[in-house]
């Protein structure tokens, strides 16, 4: 079997899919590890579906290739079973998720690229696991408190009903003229303190909402050009692709810590993962790019194929944000005439770079900051990924711009 610039996917178990798992093991550079990889239902059932009625003595291994079929309305890829008498290659229906990965997998170009990838897949199960038991403790405790709730009402209600017997029995009470007035200039009391509390807690509202437009009140800097690689003198664009991620947030934090702009190129199959993430980026006042939906290499893709890709990631953006998206940065950063006047149909700017540290190799901080601090900054566009040791060089890095005084800017 041809093996897709050295890589190898064969898959350990048909079982696992029931779960909408697969258990893989991947090869590259000679390398092989094994790992659990979840994938969506819709790949899962129609690859179920292929492999169920085949003989178990079979080993399978999954094609890194997918093409568009018109007639399917869906993305098609392959898994071949090799067994005594030969191979079989069988073709099944997958994702657009599914897709970007495979992608992700063939653009990889060195074995710290497969780290990086194993990372987030198991970062990712960790991160599913960790929700679904704060949703077990969540439901337990929405039980618990129901329970002493209904508890606390049970008892009110008795001793409202107890004072009751108590007053009508032993006084004889009635309700008096003066009585009702004294009650309702207590309840008149009470309606004031309450509009007052209500005003004091929506003026403290409307300052938290300026505190945080506050912060949406970055330097940023106007793309003119169709396709750009740089910003305008004395300014700095830091830029970061693949999310969001783990690290998008942690990532805002640094930039908001020390007031300078930022722009995130995020990818549609993990806007659809992580929705309250791009939410966080956007109330925070930092600008949001595509990234494609897939990660697909756009020279492989037809204009209609790109209109799908950058069209359904900027609806799952917008949805989210409520603002068009303008800005494009095209998956390895592959442009070409037939990528760009796509992007230009859809009123858009491709965003390029002119310094990329490649942080997407490196995987120590200090050398991440190196390749900055040997730059001349000013009018860059540096492309950065979201990464741990990326978040670790962040601080470090934007100190170097600001001793250059550049002006660290948002881009639209």
């Amino acid at each position: 079997m041809k093996i897709i610039g050295g890589k190898l996917i064969e898959l350990l178990s048909i079982n696992s899919l029931e779960n909408d798992c697969l258990h893989v093991k991947i090869t590259f550079n000679n390398q092989s590890a094994s790992f659990k990889w979840k994938i969506d239902k819709e790949t899962s059932n129609a690859l179920l579906e292929v492999l169920q009625s085949q003989s178990k003595n079979c080993k399978y291994r999954l094609s890194l290739k997918s093409h568009w079929d018109e007639n399917e309305n869906s993305y098609v890829s392959t898994v071949t079973k090799v067994n005594a008498d030969g191979s079989e290659r069988l073709s099944f229906l997958c994702s657009d998720m599914y897709v970007g990965n495979l992608n992700y997998i063939k653009g990889m170009q060195s074995s710290s690229e497969l780290k990086t990838f194993l990372d987030s897949i198991a970062a990712q199960a960790k991160e599913e696991q960790q929700t679904e038991a704060e949703q077990e403790i969540l439901q337990t405790n929405a039980s618990s408190n129901r329970g002493r709730l209904l508890t606390k009402v049970i008892g009110m209600c008795l001793f409202v009903s107890i004072v009751i017997c108590l007053l009508i029995v032993f006084s004889g009470y009635t309700f008096s003229s003066t009585n009702v007035s004294v009650l309702h200039h207590v309840n008149s009391s009470k309606t004031l303190s309450m509009k007052s509390d209500l005003q004091v807690f929506q003026y403290n509202e409307k300052v938290s909402s300026s505190e945080k437009t506050s912060s949406s009140l970055l330097p940023a800097a106007e793309l003119n050009e169709l396709v750009n690689f740089y910003v305008p003198d004395n300014k700095v664009a830091i830029t970061f692709d693949d999310g969001p991620s783990r690290f998008t947030k942690e990532i805002v934090e640094i930039l908001e810590e020390y007031q300078v702009g930022g722009t995130f190129f995020f990818l549609g199959l993990y806007v659809e993962k992580y929705p309250n993430i791009v939410s966080y980026v956007d109330e925070h006042g930092y600008s949001i790019g595509n990234h494609s939906y897939s990660h697909s290499s756009f020279l492989e893709l037809s204009p209609t194929n790109i209109i799908r890709e950058v069209q359904n990631t900027n609806q799952l953006i917008e949805a989210i944000t409520e603002k068009t998206v303008r800005l494009f940065r095209p998956p390895f950063g592959a442009n070409n005439k037939k990528v760009s006047d796509t992007i230009k149909q859809q009123n858009m700017k491709v965003v390029l770079w002119d310094k990329d540290p490649e942080d997407w190799d490196i995987k120590s901080a200090d050398q991440i900051y190196q390749e900055v601090a040997n730059t001349d900054p000013s009018g860059s566009i540096y492309l950065f990924h979201e990464t741990q040791a990326t978040v670790d060089a962040l601080p470090q890095i934007i100190e170097f711009l600001k001793e250059q005084n550049v002006e660290m800017v948002n881009l639209h």
